[in-house]
Protein backbone atom coordinates (compact mmCIF):
# COMPACT_ATOMS: atom_id res chain seq x y z
CA UNK A 1 0.00 0.00 0.00
CA UNK A 2 0.95 4.03 -0.92
CA UNK A 3 0.71 6.04 2.35
CA UNK A 4 0.86 9.68 1.97
CA UNK A 5 3.42 11.44 0.60
CA UNK A 6 5.75 13.06 3.51
CA UNK A 7 4.19 16.74 3.38
CA UNK A 8 5.94 18.10 6.78
CA UNK A 9 4.81 14.50 8.24
CA UNK A 10 6.61 11.79 8.95
CA UNK A 11 5.06 8.11 7.80
CA UNK A 12 6.15 5.43 9.77
CA UNK A 13 5.49 1.82 8.09
CA UNK A 14 6.31 -1.72 9.24
CA UNK A 15 7.30 -4.38 6.33
CA UNK A 16 4.68 -6.74 6.97
CA UNK A 17 6.77 -9.43 6.16
CA UNK A 18 8.66 -9.27 9.25
CA UNK A 19 8.57 -11.98 11.88
CA UNK A 20 10.14 -10.90 14.44
CA UNK A 21 9.75 -7.42 16.37
CA UNK A 22 12.53 -5.09 16.01
CA UNK A 23 13.06 -1.69 15.66
CA UNK A 24 13.25 -0.07 12.21
CA UNK A 25 15.17 2.29 10.91
CA UNK A 26 11.88 5.19 10.80
CA UNK A 27 11.46 4.73 14.34
CA UNK A 28 8.66 2.22 14.59
CA UNK A 29 8.97 -1.51 16.24
CA UNK A 30 8.05 -3.84 12.90
CA UNK A 31 5.06 -6.61 13.18
CA UNK A 32 5.77 -9.27 15.45
CA UNK A 33 4.31 -12.78 14.82
CA UNK A 34 4.62 -16.03 16.19
CA UNK A 35 2.68 -19.49 15.82
CA UNK A 36 -0.44 -20.06 17.92
CA UNK A 37 0.07 -21.13 21.55
CA UNK A 38 -2.87 -24.00 21.37
CA UNK A 39 -6.20 -24.04 19.78
CA UNK A 40 -8.39 -20.86 20.51
CA UNK A 41 -11.90 -22.12 19.33
CA UNK A 42 -13.79 -19.73 17.43
CA UNK A 43 -16.43 -17.76 19.67
CA UNK A 44 -19.94 -17.46 18.21
CA UNK A 45 -21.32 -13.57 18.41
CA UNK A 46 -24.47 -11.37 17.39
CA UNK A 47 -24.05 -9.35 14.09
CA UNK A 48 -25.42 -5.62 13.20
CA UNK A 49 -26.32 -5.41 9.33
CA UNK A 50 -27.55 -2.41 9.44
CA UNK A 51 -28.44 -1.92 12.64
CA UNK A 52 -30.63 -4.51 12.99
CA UNK A 53 -29.11 -7.88 15.38
CA UNK A 54 -29.23 -10.94 13.22
CA UNK A 55 -27.01 -14.22 14.12
CA UNK A 56 -23.62 -14.53 13.16
CA UNK A 57 -22.75 -17.70 11.41
CA UNK A 58 -19.22 -19.67 10.89
CA UNK A 59 -19.88 -18.86 6.80
CA UNK A 60 -21.95 -15.02 7.55
CA UNK A 61 -19.23 -13.11 5.61
CA UNK A 62 -16.65 -16.22 3.80
CA UNK A 63 -19.00 -15.85 1.03
CA UNK A 64 -19.06 -11.67 0.69
CA UNK A 65 -14.83 -10.82 1.58
CA UNK A 66 -12.90 -14.09 1.72
CA UNK A 67 -9.48 -12.41 2.85
CA UNK A 68 -9.30 -8.78 5.34
CA UNK A 69 -7.16 -7.26 7.52
CA UNK A 70 -8.13 -5.16 10.84
CA UNK A 71 -6.25 -2.67 11.88
CA UNK A 72 -6.45 -1.98 15.94
CA UNK A 73 -5.46 1.14 17.04
CA UNK A 74 -4.34 1.94 20.79
CA UNK A 75 -2.98 4.37 22.76
CA UNK A 76 -2.86 3.79 26.76
CA UNK A 77 -5.38 1.52 26.46
CA UNK A 78 -4.00 -1.77 28.74
CA UNK A 79 -7.41 -1.89 30.60
CA UNK A 80 -9.61 -2.34 27.23
CA UNK A 81 -7.50 -3.57 24.56
CA UNK A 82 -7.75 -7.09 26.07
CA UNK A 83 -11.40 -7.46 25.26
CA UNK A 84 -10.77 -5.78 21.87
CA UNK A 85 -9.00 -8.30 21.05
CA UNK A 86 -10.80 -11.26 21.95
CA UNK A 87 -13.46 -9.69 20.05
CA UNK A 88 -11.84 -9.33 16.66
CA UNK A 89 -10.34 -12.36 16.91
CA UNK A 90 -13.52 -14.25 17.55
CA UNK A 91 -15.16 -12.54 14.51
CA UNK A 92 -12.34 -13.22 12.41
CA UNK A 93 -12.62 -16.89 13.20
CA UNK A 94 -15.65 -17.08 12.48
CA UNK A 95 -16.27 -14.77 9.61
CA UNK A 96 -13.65 -14.72 7.43
CA UNK A 97 -11.53 -17.19 5.86
CA UNK A 98 -7.99 -15.36 4.95
CA UNK A 99 -7.95 -13.25 8.17
CA UNK A 100 -5.33 -10.94 9.39
CA UNK A 101 -5.20 -8.43 12.48
CA UNK A 102 -2.51 -5.92 12.66
CA UNK A 103 -2.71 -3.78 16.30
CA UNK A 104 -0.34 -0.35 16.25
CA UNK A 105 0.82 0.99 20.00
CA UNK A 106 0.87 4.67 19.12
CA UNK A 107 3.08 5.63 21.97
CA UNK A 108 1.41 4.00 25.13
CA UNK A 109 3.03 4.46 28.19
CA UNK A 110 1.20 1.76 29.89
CA UNK A 111 0.59 -1.62 29.34
CA UNK A 112 -0.93 -1.37 26.06
CA UNK A 113 2.44 -2.59 23.91
CA UNK A 114 3.03 -5.47 26.49
CA UNK A 115 -0.83 -6.64 25.48
CA UNK A 116 0.03 -6.27 21.82
CA UNK A 117 2.61 -8.44 21.80
CA UNK A 118 1.37 -11.41 23.92
CA UNK A 119 -1.50 -11.31 20.69
CA UNK A 120 0.74 -13.04 18.57
CA UNK A 121 0.67 -15.57 20.70
CA UNK A 122 -2.62 -16.84 19.77
CA UNK A 123 -2.63 -16.57 15.76
CA UNK A 124 0.04 -16.60 12.97
CA UNK A 125 -1.89 -13.96 11.54
CA UNK A 126 -1.48 -11.12 13.86
CA UNK A 127 0.87 -8.45 13.46
CA UNK A 128 1.60 -5.92 15.95
CA UNK A 129 3.85 -2.31 15.30
CA UNK A 130 4.66 0.37 17.73
CA UNK A 131 5.44 3.96 17.44
CA UNK A 132 8.31 5.02 19.90
CA UNK A 133 5.65 8.30 20.48
CA UNK A 134 2.41 9.04 20.48
CA UNK A 135 1.88 10.65 17.04
CA UNK A 136 -2.06 10.48 16.70
CA UNK A 137 -4.72 8.15 15.70
CA UNK A 138 -4.58 8.82 11.69
CA UNK A 139 -0.18 7.99 12.18
CA UNK A 140 -1.28 4.73 13.82
CA UNK A 141 -4.25 4.07 10.94
CA UNK A 142 -1.59 4.63 8.12
CA UNK A 143 1.65 2.71 9.88
CA UNK A 144 -1.76 -0.03 10.12
CA UNK A 145 -3.14 0.59 6.71
CA UNK A 146 0.76 -0.08 5.19
CA UNK A 147 1.50 -3.25 6.91
CA UNK A 148 -2.03 -4.61 5.62
CA UNK A 149 -1.82 -7.16 3.39
CA UNK A 150 -5.43 -8.13 2.26
CA UNK A 151 -7.21 -6.86 -0.51
CA UNK A 152 -9.73 -5.11 2.14
CA UNK A 153 -8.73 -3.41 5.16
CA UNK A 154 -10.67 -2.22 8.07
CA UNK A 155 -10.09 -1.16 11.65
CA UNK A 156 -11.33 -1.13 15.10
CA UNK A 157 -10.19 1.71 17.80
CA UNK A 158 -9.11 -0.09 20.55
CA UNK A 159 -11.39 0.81 22.95
CA UNK A 160 -13.71 -1.78 22.31
CA UNK A 161 -16.57 0.61 22.26
CA UNK A 162 -17.35 -0.98 18.30
CA UNK A 163 -17.66 -4.85 18.62
CA UNK A 164 -16.22 -6.79 15.77
CA UNK A 165 -19.17 -8.25 14.91
CA UNK A 166 -20.89 -4.89 13.59
CA UNK A 167 -18.20 -5.32 10.79
CA UNK A 168 -20.27 -6.99 9.09
CA UNK A 169 -22.25 -4.39 8.37
CA UNK A 170 -19.22 -3.21 6.32
CA UNK A 171 -18.75 -6.49 4.86
CA UNK A 172 -22.60 -6.87 3.64
CA UNK A 173 -21.88 -3.79 1.13
CA UNK A 174 -17.99 -4.56 0.31
CA UNK A 175 -18.74 -6.11 -2.94
CA UNK A 176 -20.81 -2.75 -4.78
CA UNK A 177 -18.47 -0.54 -3.59
CA UNK A 178 -14.63 0.56 -3.01
CA UNK A 179 -15.34 2.41 0.29
CA UNK A 180 -18.63 1.52 3.03
CA UNK A 181 -18.71 4.13 5.90
CA UNK A 182 -20.28 4.21 8.72
CA UNK A 183 -22.80 6.12 10.83
CA UNK A 184 -23.88 5.50 14.07
CA UNK A 185 -27.45 4.45 14.89
CA UNK A 186 -26.80 5.39 18.51
CA UNK A 187 -23.55 6.36 20.45
CA UNK A 188 -23.94 8.13 23.79
CA UNK A 189 -20.93 9.35 24.41
CA UNK A 190 -22.24 12.67 26.57
CA UNK A 191 -23.13 16.23 25.35
CA UNK A 192 -19.47 17.17 24.57
CA UNK A 193 -18.73 14.32 22.21
CA UNK A 194 -21.90 14.56 20.49
CA UNK A 195 -21.38 18.52 19.85
CA UNK A 196 -17.58 18.06 18.71
CA UNK A 197 -19.03 15.49 16.40
CA UNK A 198 -21.65 17.51 15.21
CA UNK A 199 -19.33 20.33 14.52
CA UNK A 200 -16.85 19.01 12.77
CA UNK A 201 -19.55 17.87 10.13
CA UNK A 202 -20.55 21.25 9.74
CA UNK A 203 -17.32 22.89 9.74
CA UNK A 204 -16.28 20.10 7.10
CA UNK A 205 -19.08 20.90 4.91
CA UNK A 206 -18.15 25.15 4.75
CA UNK A 207 -14.32 24.24 4.44
CA UNK A 208 -14.17 21.30 2.15
CA UNK A 209 -17.82 21.69 0.83
CA UNK A 210 -18.66 18.25 1.03
CA UNK A 211 -20.96 16.07 3.24
CA UNK A 212 -19.45 12.67 2.90
CA UNK A 213 -18.67 11.46 6.34
CA UNK A 214 -17.84 8.58 8.58
CA UNK A 215 -18.63 8.62 12.02
CA UNK A 216 -17.47 4.91 12.91
CA UNK A 217 -15.11 2.31 11.17
CA UNK A 218 -15.18 2.12 7.13
CA UNK A 219 -13.50 -0.59 4.83
CA UNK A 220 -11.59 -0.31 1.75
CA UNK A 221 -10.56 -1.99 -1.03
CA UNK A 222 -6.77 -1.41 -0.87
CA UNK A 223 -6.35 -0.80 -4.63
CA UNK A 224 -8.99 1.16 -4.41
CA UNK A 225 -7.15 4.48 -1.74
CA UNK A 226 -3.16 3.50 -3.06
CA UNK A 227 -3.07 6.56 -5.13
CA UNK A 228 -4.90 9.02 -2.71
CA UNK A 229 -2.54 11.83 -1.13
CA UNK A 230 -3.40 11.01 3.01
CA UNK A 231 -1.68 13.34 5.10
CA UNK A 232 -4.01 13.85 8.26
CA UNK A 233 -2.08 12.27 11.70
CA UNK A 234 -5.09 13.13 13.85
CA UNK A 235 -9.13 11.16 13.74
CA UNK A 236 -9.28 13.97 11.13
CA UNK A 237 -8.00 10.92 8.71
CA UNK A 238 -11.32 9.24 9.12
CA UNK A 239 -12.90 11.86 6.90
CA UNK A 240 -10.03 12.85 5.34
CA UNK A 241 -10.28 9.13 3.44
CA UNK A 242 -13.39 9.51 2.10
CA UNK A 243 -13.43 12.80 0.86
CA UNK A 244 -10.82 12.32 -1.13
CA UNK A 245 -12.17 8.38 -2.20
CA UNK A 246 -15.22 10.49 -3.14
CA UNK A 247 -13.35 13.13 -5.62
CA UNK A 248 -11.44 10.47 -7.03
CA UNK A 249 -14.74 9.00 -8.19
CA UNK A 250 -14.27 5.94 -5.73
CA UNK A 251 -17.99 3.94 -4.99
CA UNK A 252 -19.40 4.63 -1.59
CA UNK A 253 -21.72 2.63 0.33
CA UNK A 254 -23.08 3.53 3.69
CA UNK A 255 -23.73 1.29 6.30
CA UNK A 256 -25.19 1.64 10.06
CA UNK A 257 -24.07 0.71 13.15
CA UNK A 258 -24.08 0.94 17.15
CA UNK A 259 -21.29 1.95 19.51
CA UNK A 260 -21.32 0.67 23.17
CA UNK A 261 -20.30 2.82 26.28
CA UNK A 262 -16.21 2.52 27.08
CA UNK A 263 -15.56 -0.62 29.54
CA UNK A 264 -12.60 0.94 30.56
CA UNK A 265 -10.09 4.14 29.99
CA UNK A 266 -10.86 7.71 28.99
CA UNK A 267 -11.35 9.01 25.79
CA UNK A 268 -8.61 10.60 24.47
CA UNK A 269 -10.82 12.71 21.37
CA UNK A 270 -11.78 15.50 23.31
CA UNK A 271 -9.09 18.29 23.89
CA UNK A 272 -8.41 21.71 23.18
CA UNK A 273 -5.05 20.72 21.61
CA UNK A 274 -6.27 17.85 19.38
CA UNK A 275 -9.83 20.03 18.16
CA UNK A 276 -6.69 22.31 17.06
CA UNK A 277 -4.85 19.91 15.85
CA UNK A 278 -8.01 18.62 13.77
CA UNK A 279 -8.69 22.01 12.29
CA UNK A 280 -5.39 22.16 10.94
CA UNK A 281 -5.97 19.60 8.90
CA UNK A 282 -9.29 20.63 7.57
CA UNK A 283 -7.57 23.43 6.39
CA UNK A 284 -4.71 21.81 4.82
CA UNK A 285 -6.94 19.36 3.03
CA UNK A 286 -8.74 22.33 1.42
CA UNK A 287 -5.62 24.09 0.39
CA UNK A 288 -4.31 21.10 -0.89
CA UNK A 289 -7.63 20.62 -2.94
CA UNK A 290 -6.92 24.47 -4.38
CA UNK A 291 -3.21 23.82 -5.22
CA UNK A 292 -4.00 20.77 -6.93
CA UNK A 293 -6.36 21.47 -9.49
Amino acid sequence: MTTAPNNGHEDITAPPDSRNTSQTSNGVDAPSTAPPAGSDPAKGSSNHRAGHDAPLESTTDRGLVKSLSVVIVAFNEEGALPRTIDDAISYLDAAIADPELVIVDDGSQDGTWQVAQQATERRPWIQVARHPSNRGMGAALKTGYAMATKPYVTFLPGDGQIRSDSLSALVALAPEADLVVSMYSKRDDGLPRAILSRGLRITTRIVAGTWVTSQGPYLFRRSAIENLRLQSNTFFLNLELPIRAERAGRRIAVATMEAVPRQAGDSKVVSIRKIARVFSDLVRLRWDDLTHR
